[in-house]
């Protein structure tokens, strides 16, 4: 049928959306959508926190079991301890010139990068030098500790060389403790025990592991006393003897933004950074700080940092460790302004970062961990 004027108006025809309408729908369609889209980033925003915390939180576990299990084996010696017998070191590379000294000590970086006190570890070729290539944070705190590894073994009989007992026989163990020749060993019964440099290790078909202990690397070839006599065998413990220090500093990696990024690290004996050199455990750790729980003569505690006066190591019964970790990237809207506590010292926020008092004015997230752990191996006196 023909177009016509009547049939235009007769209704079968609608009129389209107008300017302002579509305008309107327009303006009301991105106001929808930025809502989503603020949403989305919020989300987004909050799972990165929350990733990156529990990050954060299972790192730091890590590395307090870490720093605490040690801790609680300071000055292990088996069934020993620091206060109720004498060890006798005549490993030539001596570990400590007075392990109830040395059993667990600490220092505070100085920011001419000397340690205060300097530690008292090692002997001779053996003795600690501060790192130089993987150097501590000017005013963060360092942890010492020594002690007996596990697993241990006991003695399939006494000590026999050429056919009769001889203190200067090599140690017939019961099962493998993973030493190798020039480790450092302890053998040790309730009363006594011996620090040495192990000269000869085998794996007899039998099972079991020899230790022999020449004078090649110790000072004489024969122990004070003759071990796995019926006397003493059932008490008699035989062990790797380590050193473990941690600290904190910058690995030499640069954040996006330029800024150091820092990490807790261990160095163990011997002190070699080309053969042997500090182990990163955990990365993000920015900060740590000690305080020793010094025995008093009434039997309290009191505590005290590395460079204190009352700070005697011999007297040490429980260390307070505080861990401050920041993140990787700045995740936070505004930039942080929290106090923190860190063995008893407040860590607040500066542009300067001229101590590690301060931490950086930046939007990184933060957590600050502590605790404190007794040594077990020393007695109240």
């Amino acid at each position: 049928m023909p177009l016509t004027k009547n049939t235009l108006c007769s209704g079968h025809f609608s009129n389209g959306f107008s300017l302002v309408e579509l305008m309107i729908s327009m303006v009301l369609g991105l106001l929808l959508i930025s809502g989503m889209f603020a949403v989305f980033v919020g989300n987004q925003r909050s799972a990165a926190l929350n990733v990156e915390l529990a990050n954060m939180q299972e790192s730091m576990r890590f590395a307090l079991n870490a720093v605490s299990d040690d801790v609680r084996m300071s000055g292990y010696q088996g069934c020993m301890d620091l206060n109720s017998g004498t060890v006798d070191i005549i490993a030539s590379d001596s570990p400590s010139p007075d392990l109830a000294a040395t059993a667990i000590s600490g220092a505070v970086i100085q920011s001419n990068g000397s340690w205060s006190p300097s530690p008292q570890l090692g002997t001779g070729p053996n003795q600690f030098a501060p790192p130089s290539t993987i150097t501590p944070r000017a005013g963060t705190h360092t942890l010492a500790i020594q002690f007996a590894q596990t697993p241990d073994s006991g003695l399939s009989g006494p000590q026999v060389l050429a056919g009769t007992l001889n203190a200067e026989g090599p140690l017939e163990l019961t099962r493998a403790i993973g030493v190798d020749v020039g480790d450092l060993v302890l053998v040790s019964t309730c009363e006594a025990g011996e620090i040495f440099t192990a000269t000869q290790v085998s794996s007899p078909s039998t099972g079991g592991m020899t230790i022999g202990h020449d004078a090649s690397a110790n000072t004489r070839a024969s122990f004070q006393r003759t071990y796995g006599l019926s006397a003493n065998i059932g008490q008699t413990r035989v062990m790797p003897f380590t050193t473990s220090i941690y600290y904190v500093a910058a690995t030499g990696e640069d954040r996006l933004d330029g800024s150091s990024l820092f990490a807790l690290y261990q160095q163990t004996m011997p002190f070699d950074e080309s053969d042997n050199p500090p182990v990163m455990l955990v990365e993000g750790v920015e900060n740590m700080r000690i305080l020793f729980g010094i025995g008093g003569d009434n039997g309290g505690l009191r505590y005290v940092n590395a460079d204190s006066s009352a700070y005697d190591p011999a007297k040490i019964r429980s260390v307070r460790i505080g861990l401050l970790m920041s993140s990787y990237d700045p995740l936070l809207e505004d930039a942080d302004s929290s106090f923190y506590q860190l063995a008893g010292e407040s860590v607040t926020r500066s542009s300067t970062m001229s101590t590690a008092a301060y931490y950086a004015d930046d939007k990184r997230l933060r957590l600050a961990f502590e605790t404190t752990v007794s040594v077990r191996n020393r007695r109240a006196q």
